[in-house]
This record gives structure tokens, sequence and C-alpha cells, in this order.
């Protein structure tokens, strides 16, 4: 489920709707209501099943629980499809090695990395502890459910200077550059220098072109 979906299954079906609708001058005014729903998203991630527990408990344990139940799942799903332990064994070692390189749902990426409930859900501490991948992570995922295909990686290292982009995609013929930032100074050098060597202008971008602010709000 995507973070809008997330809010609809709470019953915040009104907020969705101010962000659905391009209201953003209100979401901005009610933005400690978005990043509190955002970092219980973050928890529960998106799974059905752990977001319809959370809904029915309230109870991050209790969605955690459905998280931890579903990685069994996949272990033990792996020998039924490979003849050999060994085989079983490699697979379950490539599996466990995804949390590192940032593949999954968050919320089964904070049950596989075991991050305890007030890293993500108190103050600054998921950002601080996670140095942003959450952040991109959850940017990607969103990425990929509304524009239907994985986002690009640019990065130029030349020898003079050195830059990346964290995302780039497709809208409507237009690339648009992504830039997440974990901290409250959003501004990137990299994105602005990506913008102005391939001429990609904000208005052009129809302000899509984004400089992600994932702390504070």
């Amino acid at each position: 489920m995507t973070f809008l979906e997330f809010f609809d299954a709470m019953g915040e079906e009104g907020l969705a709707n101010l962000v659905r609708g391009g209201s953003f001058d209100l979401v901005s005014a009610m933005g400690e209501k978005y990043e509190d729903l955002l970092r219980i998203y973050l928890y529960v991630g998106g799974m059905p099943e752990a977001v319809a527990r959370y809904v029915g408990t309230s109870s991050l344990k209790e969605a955690r629980a459905v998280q931890e139940h579903l990685i069994r799942d996949y272990e033990y799903d792996f020998s039924k499809h490979v003849a050999s332990p060994i085989d079983t064994e490699r697979i379950r070692e490539t599996w466990r090695s995804v949390p590192t390189q940032i593949m999954l749902d968050t919320g089964l990426l904070g049950a596989a990395l075991r991050l305890p409930e007030k890293v993500i859900i108190e103050g600054d501490t998921l950002f601080a502890h996670a140095k942003g991948a959450y952040a991109e992570q959850y940017v990607c995922q969103q990425l990929m459910a509304y524009g239907g295909s994985a986002p690009y990686y640019w990065s130029a290292d030349g020898k003079k200077s050195k830059a990346e982009v964290d995302f780039l995609y497709d809208y409507s013929g237009t690339v648009i550059p992504v830039e997440v930032k974990a901290e409250r100074n959003v501004s990137s050098t990299s994105l602005g220098n990506f913008a102005h060597n391939y001429g990609i202008k904000k208005d052009a971008c129809d302000s899509r072109c984004w400089a992600i602010k994932t702390k504070g709000g």
C-alpha cells in the first residue's frame, strides 16, 4: 500500500485527498500530523496484513509480529523450489543480505534490520540512524507505485567535481530529477548542476523538480 492508501486505511481520507488535490498549503500547515502518520507508515509498511493488524489493534508490536512472520515465510518457502539444502541456504543468505542493499518494503526493512520502535517513531532518531537510506527507500517505493516503473540513478565522477542525483524518472517525456534530503537543509548542488547542465527548468517540470525534505515535516 502506498502512503496515501495507508491514509485511507487509517480513516484519514480527508488528509489523503488534500494531497491528491494538490492543496499543498493546507498540507504544509498540517505538517506535524502528516509527519506523525509518515513515521507510523515507515514502521508498519505497506503490506496489507501488517496494515490491517495495526488498524485493528493500534499496536506497532502487532504489526511487527506480522512482518516477522512474513519474513519467516519467505525463508521457509525457499526450500520448496530447490532440491539441495546447500542451495536453499545460499538463497537464504542472499535474502538476508537484501536489507543492506535496501530492496524491501519499509516495514519489512525495519523488521529485517530489527530496528526498535523508538528509532522510527521518536524524534529525529530514524534519520540520524539510517542516514537518509530509509527516506530514499520510501521515496523510491512511492515513485514506483505512481510512476509504474523503477526510477534511474545518475552520477558524474569527473576530474574536477563529483555529483549524483538520487532519482530520475520520466514524466510525459520530461526527465524529472529528484533529490531526497533527510535534514532541514534541502539545498542540493548536484540537483542544481544537473538541471543547469541538461537544460531542465523548474517551470518545465511543473513544480516536480523536488528536493524532498523528510526531517521536521
